[in-house]
């Protein structure tokens, strides 16, 4: 049995378990972390409808503005765009219409009649953001378990030389 084949089946018998589970963590808690973002978006995306459905339906766009405005003190999101049921502009407010960034519409609704749509565009600098601080805290933990794993293998490959060479001396 060749000396380092021991060594370096340990070390993939320690790392690989461990990899796999932190790998399965990550997975995890992005898809949380997704869950999370989606699940904020359509309460914003709620409360806006609610917000202006009484303008919207009395035409009134400056009623609406208040909280246009209030919603995009928030970083996450870059434009705001409502929209009468006839599909045409009624309130808009924030940067120019994005290409593809995570978005969410909400049907305006009075008296259970569609009235309008509200639509938010967030920001996914802060959903990548998480991502990466997410992936580096899962990878560090990786390359520890990697020390660690080989720390051990080369303890196991010391102490397998010290008792060969012992056995050789008998």
């Amino acid at each position: 049995m060749p000396r380092f084949l021991i060594p370096l089946l340990l070390v993939g018998g320690l790392v690989g378990p461990l990899f796999g589970l932190n790998w399965y963590s990550y997975d995890t808690e992005w898809d949380q972390h997704e869950q999370t973002f989606e699940e904020e978006t359509r309460r914003i995306a709620t409360t806006l409808a609610n917000g202006v459905s009484g303008p919207v339906w009395n035409l009134i766009p400056e009623a609406g503005r208040a909280i246009v405005r209030s919603l995009m003190q928030d970083p996450r999101i870059l434009r705001i765009e409502i929209t009468t049921d006839q599909e045409k502009i009624f309130l808009e407010e924030g940067a120019p219409k994005p290409l593809s960034p995570p978005m969410q519409s909400v049907v305006i609704r009075r008296q259970g009649m569609p009235i309008g749509k509200a639509t938010i565009y967030f920001s996914n600098g802060l959903l990548r953001q998480a991502q990466d601080e997410i992936w580096n805290f899962h990878f560090s933990i990786a390359v520890v378990q990697l020390a660690f794993a080989v720390l051990i293998a080369g303890f196991v490959l010391r102490l397998n030389t010290r008792l060969e060479t012992a056995r050789h001396r008998e």
